[in-house]
């Protein structure tokens, strides 16, 4: 996960235009942290889009499972919850996919690696 902008190198905080206006979301992984705000409506997949964050993704509707993430705090809304890219093992431990998931208050996400 790699943010488009020149990172600062400062801690990582939730744009805050948008976070008063919606939720703040973090996103981790083994290397990165993400954190930005996500307006009511919006997937946290664009959201994080929005905020110039590269997460990974390819269909962006919940279908392939490239953008899933394990929810470890919070909730969030599945848009689709049946959707073929996870499976009951996935739901049951809490796996989402970004791009059909709508935050709902202060939650957390951590990506899972893309196995290559």
């Amino acid at each position: 996960m790699n943010r488009s902008p020149a990172q600062t190198g400062a801690p990582c905080q939730p744009d805050g235009a948008r976070a008063a206006q919606g939720y703040a979301v973090t996103v981790t992984d083994a290397d990165n942290e993400a954190a930005f705000g996500c307006l009511p409506g919006e997937t946290v997949l664009f959201a994080g889009q929005a905020a110039g964050w590269d997460l990974p993704y390819e269909c962006a509707s919940g279908g392939c499972g490239t953008c899933r993430v394990q929810l470890l705090s919070g909730e969030v809304t599945s848009l689709w919850p049946d959707a073929t890219g996870l499976t009951e093992r996935d739901r049951r431990r809490g796996n989402r996919r970004a791009g059909r998931a709508r935050a709902r208050p202060p939650r957390t996400a951590c990506p899972r690696r893309r196995s290559r």
